[in-house]
């Protein structure tokens, strides 16, 4: 068989993340989950926007407990590079330097959408962010509801940090990709 692009091989690990994230996240649900109600759910929508600005906020202060806390043990964070996949303890062995040294990053949101699981246990969201070293970011994710903490904190299962780039640059983009991956020419 050939040689699987870089691109490609990001773009399946990508659709495979996803797809199993969205598969725990149902796994969870009972067949015969009730409907949540219209407030309950913004409600919980509000609840999971909150939640993900004070996530990225503890990022900000380079606050290492607030942030890593945020994200359940066997949550997977996958950031900007193909070989970026962690999971809690991961990426805080990973990045949790930055963190002591006062420094971490800082990512603000500037629109998001926040869909809730009918059992209301579970959200997907999008957001598009804003940064000062990488500029404009997407970040994609599935939240679950901790039900062994009181009334019910909220958990990153999954965050996967893209760069979005628009269409007009993307042949170009992957070029570049392909080129930097492929082998170099015999002598």
């Amino acid at each position: 068989m050939g040689r699987v692009s870089g691109a490609v091989r990001m773009f399946a690990r990508r659709i495979g993340a996803m797809v199993c994230a969205g598969l725990a996240a149902c796994a969870h649900v009972p067949a015969t989950a009730p409907s949540i109600d219209a407030a309950a759910r913004a409600q919980r929508e509000a609840e999971v926007a909150a939640f993900l600005d004070a996530w990225h906020e503890a990022a900000a202060r380079a606050d290492a407990d607030a942030y890593f806390e945020r994200i359940a043990p066997t949550g997977v964070f996958l950031g900007t590079d193909p070989d970026e996949r962690w999971d809690c303890a991961q990426f805080r062995a990973a990045y949790g330097g930055h963190f002591a040294r006062g420094k971490a990053w800082t990512f603000r949101a500037f629109a998001r959408h926040v869909t809730i699981a009918d059992d209301g246990g579970s959200a997907w969201f999008d957001e598009r962010l804003r940064s000062e070293s990488y500029g404009e970011l997407r970040g994609t994710g599935v939240v679950v509801r901790a039900r062994d903490e009181g009334r019910g904190a909220w958990r990153v299962m999954l965050y996967d940090l893209t760069i979005p780039i628009p269409n007009d640059l993307a042949a170009e983009v992957v070029a570049r990709i392909r080129a930097r991956a492929a082998p170099a020419p015999d002598p």
